[in-house]
């Protein structure tokens, strides 16, 4: 009887931490996102870039964020555990993904969020503040895109002068040019490595 209950009370164990580390939400269509936590204290919301790269790629930053921070990061739509059975222009639209966050804000039960955005997931963040600015507490960014698209005059040349012969000889696509998002390379094969490329859609193919 004591065994039974010893392994009934680490079956719930288990069970609690899945819990804590990941979830589902609805948002506004009723499409099923995806969220994963890990850590405590003040809750921030971390935004993976692209609009499409899966999240893997920033767990070391919820990795540091975890050891202050209640981290939380929400797998956009089509990314990550957040499958999506259409994708198309009525179910893939920036409004959806503002949607998907005052969701996250809602089941937060959050009066204002911290948006911790990375390349596209800044652009979000933005986006989001722009149209809920008494929805926002602070907003950080790392590697950002722009307010605007006006960034792309230069964002391609930004990228190409960081690329190196060895990363030209890559197939053309978001493998060859990743580490032209970084300043510091050796950050970038860092986190190149840990990326499955082969699940992103890649528009440069």
């Amino acid at each position: 009887m004591r065994i039974r209950l010893i392994g009934l009370l680490l079956f719930i164990s288990t069970i609690s931490v899945l819990a804590q580390e990941g979830y589902f939400i609805k948002s506004k269509d009723q499409t099923a996102i995806f969220i994963e936590e890990k850590g405590t204290g003040t809750p921030v919301i971390l935004l993976s870039g692209g609009p499409g790269l899966n999240p893997d790629y920033v767990y070391p930053i919820h990795e540091f964020l975890s050891k202050n921070f209640r981290s939380i990061i929400l797998h956009q739509r089509g990314t990550g555990k957040t499958i999506m059975p259409k994708i198309d222009s009525t179910t893939l639209s920036l409004e959806k993904y503002i949607e998907d966050l005052e969701a996250l804000r809602s089941e937060l039960k959050l009066k204002k969020l911290i948006l911790i955005g990375q390349s596209w997931g800044g652009m979000l963040s933005m986006e989001y503040c722009a149209q809920n600015p008494e929805k926002v507490e602070k907003l950080v960014f790392v590697g950002s895109g722009s307010p605007s698209m006006k960034f792309a005059n230069y964002f391609s040349d930004n990228i190409q002068m960081r690329l190196r012969p060895e990363d030209l000889a890559e197939k053309p696509g978001m493998k060859q040019i990743w580490p032209g998002y970084f300043f510091d390379r050796e950050a970038a094969l860092k986190s190149k490595a840990a990326i499955d490329f082969s699940k992103i859609l890649d528009r440069l193919e």
